[in-house]
């Protein structure tokens, strides 16, 4: 009978240390929590990216500013399949036109 005792109180302390390690999907999806869980910058900001598409929010990497951004707007403008590193926010147009900048 002191087994069961023993037993059952062990299953019910670990069954409630269980229920205090909840993750809610706001912090699972958080920056520090996924650079924490080993996933790289590009796929913290497109999981950013996905949420602020989801809940119709403007969403702004950070990577704008400086002369390698003009460089990179020049280069996307002569080639419109290039790829400018802002995954996701800009429409690719098969001509381009002066109001791509």
């Amino acid at each position: 009978m002191n087994l069961k005792k023993i037993i059952l109180t062990t299953f019910f302390v670990l069954m409630a240390g269980a229920a205090f390690a909840e993750v809610t999907v706001e912090e699972a999806s958080s920056k520090e929590y996924l650079l924490n869980s080993g996933f790289s910058e590009l796929m913290t900001e497109h999981v950013n990216l996905v949420k602020a598409m989801a809940n119709n929010e403007e969403y702004k990497s950070g990577r704008r500013g400086g002369y390698k951004y003009v460089l990179r707007k020049i280069r996307q403008y002569i080639d419109p399949g290039y790829d400018d590193g802002t995954l996701l926010q800009h429409d690719i147009k098969m001509h381009p036109s002066f109001t791509d900048f």
